[in-house]
């Protein structure tokens, strides 16, 4: 056969199956076999596996405010016996008021570092969390704050409430879409626990993901 294999062209990413053709057809052709593109998450350290040498509770996670009786550490195990839900180590969110007022309401943010994001184009965030004590009124909320090329924020932030979560795990997930203009964006916590006397709310957080292709 004098015929030789003819390649009609090379994987052409996407979802979406293109029109690919020859204006002059052969006998032969030769069959590509090709994988979806694998997804990779762009949080940095999702599981607080790396400790920080720092004030911070981990690697590429900032605590951006720990005032009256709102602290955030890692942790590998919180009383009452709960563990990580993977790994050896998670976020320990804890806020608490003195057992006698008046007190003032604590304040607890953690902040992850920034990382890229595409404007107009739609994301899945998820992580795992449980608030293993909840005394008193709060309601913890988590963020996405988005940044253009000059660092500014734009089209946001946009705030979560979790609170009706309770003492185990489970997956929170959010889809959202980078506002236009968008080059970089992370995601943080807050508690928003009330000031009233001998309160506590004690929120466990681990495993984030953000996959981009």
């Amino acid at each position: 056969v004098e015929d030789a294999w003819t390649n009609i062209g090379g994987p052409v990413p996407g979802t979406s199956v293109p029109y690919v053709f020859e204006e002059t057809a052969s006998n032969f052709y030769q069959v590509l076999e090709t994988e979806p593109a694998l997804l990779e998450n762009a949080v940095l350290n999702p599981g607080f596996e790396t400790s920080a040498v720092s004030t911070n509770p981990a690697d590429n996670w900032n605590t951006l405010v720990a005032l009256n009786g709102g602290t955030a550490t890692v942790l590998e195990s919180y009383t009452g016996g709960y563990t990580p839900h993977s790994g050896a180590k998670m976020l320990v969110l804890n806020s608490v008021t003195a057992a006698e007022g008046p007190v003032p309401a604590p304040d607890v943010v953690v902040r992850s570092d920034n990382f890229a994001v595409t404007g107009n184009t739609s994301y899945d965030l998820s992580f795992w969390a449980a608030h293993v004590v909840k005394t008193g009124g709060a309601n913890p909320q988590f963020s996405l704050f988005f940044f253009n090329e000059f660092n500014g924020v734009i089209g946001g932030p946009t705030f979560v409430s979790f609170a009706s979560l309770g003492d185990a795990w489970t997956k929170v997930q959010h889809t959202f879409t980078a506002p236009a203009g968008a080059v970089a964006m992370n995601v943080g916590w807050t508690h928003a626990l009330g000031a009233a006397p001998g309160w506590q709310w004690v929120t466990l957080l681990d495993d984030v993901e953000l996959l981009t292709p």
